[in-house]
């Protein structure tokens, strides 16, 4: 099953003047840049039956509007079971990465159906990949998994 991508209330948070910015949405995952500046999402995820799912989105950004230069991204994520109780003991707003060299960044909302938590994330300082525990709750129970999200430049 393919999930898609959507844009979550998060970036007023983060970004001041977003109301104005570049937004892109494709399915379950939001990605925004500056308000001079656009942003194109387009997504490959597939969803797996315990919850989790992985995939790839490619992220254009576009300097100074749509004529301006475009440079693409690839910002790859994974959600895996794994199991267990994790109490999260800091909890982040939403399951969110920011990418200062293509200065966008992105949210990645949970499948229908779904709510979540996500938190005790760390950023790994060589590859810049954020990982976070996520609690999903569906029908009463929860489920923790590891969220692992990573930008990096498209090769040419």
């Amino acid at each position: 099953m393919n999930m898609k991508i959507v844009v979550c209330a998060l970036p007023f948070l983060l970004m001041p003047g977003l109301a104005q910015a570049g937004i892109g949405t494709n399915g379950v995952v939001q990605c925004w840049n500056k308000k001079e500046d656009e942003i194109s999402v387009s997504c490959n995820i597939k969803q797996a039956s315990d919850g989790g799912g992985e995939g790839y989105c490619i992220v254009s950004t576009f300097r100074e509007g749509w004529g301006g230069p475009q440079v693409n991204w690839i910002l790859e994520g994974r959600i895996r079971l794994i199991g267990g109780s994790h109490p999260i003991a800091k909890k982040e707003k939403s399951l969110s990465y920011a990418y200062s060299p293509g200065e966008f960044g992105c949210v990645i909302s949970p499948p229908p159906g779904y709510t979540y938590t996500a938190g005790d994330c760390a950023i790994d300082k060589d590859s810049a990949a954020k990982r976070c525990i996520v609690s999903m709750q569906s029908a009463g129970s929860n489920r923790y998994y590891e969220a692992t999200i990573l930008a990096t430049p498209q090769k040419k």
